[in-house]
């Protein structure tokens, strides 16, 4: 995506499209940390969405919890 990004979004969630774990704007921040993430082995539904020219872009992302 590189220098054309003008904002990035991460969410994450118990659910599909979800933002109850984290849901925030990191702006071009590249590396952030989300503290309280669950440890019990559940799927996360991971969002990152870039504001590049004016258009956003989302990908979704699935992970297993550490246990």
């Amino acid at each position: 995506m590189g220098n054309s990004v003008t904002q990035y979004a991460l969410s994450i969630g118990s659910t599909p499209g979800g933002t109850d774990i984290h849901s925030q704007n990191e702006g071009t921040q590249t590396q952030v940390t989300v503290s309280n993430l669950p440890t019990n082995g559940e799927t996360l539904y991971v969002t990152l969405t870039s504001q590049i020219e004016g258009q956003s872009y989302s990908n979704a992302y699935t992970y297993t919890a550490a246990q």
